[in-house]
């Protein structure tokens, strides 16, 4: 709930540089064009196909989350390049696993792979994520960026401070560019954990690496779930992403997303479909 209320409150103000949101007005969700108010973006829609995969079985993830994906595609609201070029490569070849594609696609629905994993198990997480992932995305960046905010996801569960799960998360980032053998700067995640990184004036890009980046700049500053959303839109950019990201952590963490005032202006997700979901990861984690 906490990750659907970032997108739909981020949504609206996507593209905007930061210097045109500090005049903005970020109490209520306003409209989005063409969209229903408080409505969600495609990292729901995908953050929820990810939980799905993973509450169905252990077999054959990266095929069942692109099948599942391009059969809800024409549905899904707001979908990024690499997502979109993904799917249409299945639908035409049913060829598996995508060989480019550094975006944040795959970061922005990792977190349930996180939740479902103990986080102790770190092998068994980073083959859920990879899987997943490479269904869309090729780019190691993109792969490292997917597997950090998983390991974020799982380490949030454990309510460990979030001071902790920044340094964590920069080690995550090491460990997995080593298993890829991959030649990646990582350069914007390790000065986001270490509390050096200055966000782009232009506002966050869909690029993968730096949205980590900013996911990790903003939960070092967060005093709650309200202000780290509110936060996260003020960086301009992609701000349904990094709403989403925010949110989840805190939520996960035990944030209440009905402290939020305008919660009941957003499209939640169906009551049931939330609690099998979450009762699917948890018995996964356990």
């Amino acid at each position: 709930m906490a990750f659907a209320a970032g997108d739909a409150f981020g949504a609206p103000w996507e593209g905007m540089a930061p210097e045109e949101l500090r005049e903005a007005d970020l109490t209520s969700v306003p409209r989005r064009e063409g969209w229903p108010q408080g409505a969600t973006s495609d990292d729901t829609a995908q953050l929820i196909l990810t939980a799905r995969v993973l509450c169905d079985g252990e077999r054959d993830l990266q095929r069942r989350f692109i099948e599942l994906l391009a059969a809800e595609f024409s549905q899904i609201r707001g979908s990024g390049p690499t997502t979109t070029t993904a799917v249409r490569r299945w639908q035409e070849t049913a060829l598996l696993g995508a060989s480019d594609g550094g975006t944040n696609g795959a970061a922005m629905r990792a977190l349930p792979c996180g939740w479902a994993t103990a986080s102790a198990d770190a092998e068994l997480r980073r083959v859920r994520v990879l899987s997943i992932s490479s269904a869309t995305h090729g780019a190691p960046g993109a792969l490292i960026a997917a597997g950090t905010v998983a390991a974020i996801g799982s380490w949030a569960l454990d309510r460990e401070p979030l001071q902790l799960i920044c340094e964590r998360a920069r080690a995550e980032a090491d460990s997995l560019r080593e298993m890829l053998r991959a030649d990646v700067d990582l350069a914007a995640i390790e000065a986001a954990a270490q509390g050096t990184w200055t966000p782009p004036a232009t506002g966050i890009p869909l690029d993968a690496i730096e949205t980590v980046a900013a996911v990790l700049y903003v939960l070092r500053r967060a005093e709650g779930l309200g202000d780290g959303i509110e936060g996260a839109v003020l960086l301009g950019g992609d701000t349904d992403t990094v709403a989403a990201l925010v949110a989840g952590v805190l939520g996960a963490r035990g944030a209440d997303p009905a402290e939020l005032s305008w919660l009941g202006l957003v499209q939640l997700p169906d009551a049931s479909l939330i609690k099998a979901l979450a009762s699917g990861l948890a018995e996964k984690r356990g």
